[in-house]
């Protein structure tokens, strides 16, 4: 003997609507960060990959600690460049990787906000896996969800022979 047991066809419409908004606003902001992220590159800079070592943190109030770091290009020495990839687990030494502008190699940026959008496309990827996970539930359960009903109605809802 079976028991089956089925989510409310509003329930599943409700939860697939949910997933899909979420997976848009993932989406949309994703774009949003991804762009951001590449702007520098519209303009026509060019950036490079190289190592930097944090040089000293100055403490903020309300959490808003500032990273500055010191870095070589081409033999020169750069030093006290505020760096925007500071996290609190750094500390002073910690080796960092920066890009720095080809043209201009004080200016530097880090691919924070790009790695936060590949992010938020990996959860709405997975919030869309489960809209279509639902759909291939429904689906297997098309014939059983009658045989369901149909024990409600002669009031045997508690088991469903098959």
């Amino acid at each position: 003997m079976r028991t089956y047991t089925s989510i409310g066809q509003s329930s599943a419409v409700k939860i697939i609507i949910c997933l899909v908004l979420v997976a848009a606003v993932l989406v949309g902001a994703g774009i949003f960060m991804f762009m951001a992220s590449t702007k520098a590159h519209e303009n026509g800079k060019v950036f490079i990959d190289t190592e930097a070592v944090i040089e000293k943190i100055i403490e903020g109030e309300d959490d808003t600690d500032t990273a500055y770091v010191k870095y070589i290009v081409d033999g020169k020495e750069y030093n006290n460049v505020q760096y925007s990839g500071y996290t609190s687990s750094m500390k002073v030494g910690d080796t960092v990787t920066i890009e720095y502008n080809r043209d201009n190699p004080s200016e530097i940026r880090n691919d924070l906000p790009a790695l936060i959008a590949y992010v938020f496309w990996g959860i709405a990827g997975l919030c869309l896996l489960g809209v279509l996970f639902i759909f291939i539930l429904a689906f297997a359960n098309r014939g059983k969800k009658s045989d369901f009903i149909a024990a409600m109605n002669q009031g045997t809802i508690e088991e469903v022979k098959r």
